[in-house]
């Protein structure tokens, strides 16, 4: 993963990153009626863990196709905030959108956000790569 950004075309990394919004905005819209027997038998206790490791992957996609190695830590704030607040308008739809029939849960906001900071963190070595002689030479 650490050469991803290096070798892959920078089109090829934007549309993973489009197809991902489009699978969040998919799932997290579904209709309840739909998804209530798989979600409530596979789902029903990790329902805060599913949302962490969906965002966390979603971030991830977003900061490899959108972050900047010239501002690496200005990058990751940026796709942390922009997660979050993707998750939170999410979470409004989902109570909003008649015909959806879900709920807006604010423990879920929480497990979007947490997801976000682990899926932004675990692009450490993308774009904050160790520098060449760190270490000292042994004569």
């Amino acid at each position: 993963m650490i050469a991803l950004h290096k070798y892959t075309p920078l089109w090829l990394r934007r549309l993973a990153f489009f197809i991902a919004v489009c699978c969040v905005i998919f799932v997290s819209w579904w209709p309840r009626e739909y998804t209530e027997v798989y979600v409530a038998e596979t789902f029903h206790r990790n329902d805060d863990i599913t949302h962490a490791v969906i965002y966390a992957v979603f971030a991830t996609a977003t900061l490899v196709a959108w972050g900047r190695r010239e501002h690496p830590w200005k990058s990751r704030w940026w796709v942390w905030v922009s997660m979050t607040l993707f998750g939170i308008l999410m979470e409004i739809g989902q109570e909003t959108i008649p015909g959806v029939n879900r709920s807006l849960e604010l423990f879920d906001i929480v497990g979007n956000a947490v997801g976000a900071f682990v899926g932004v963190m675990l692009c450490l070595p993308l774009f904050w790569p160790p520098k060449k002689n760190r270490l000292p030479r042994i004569p």
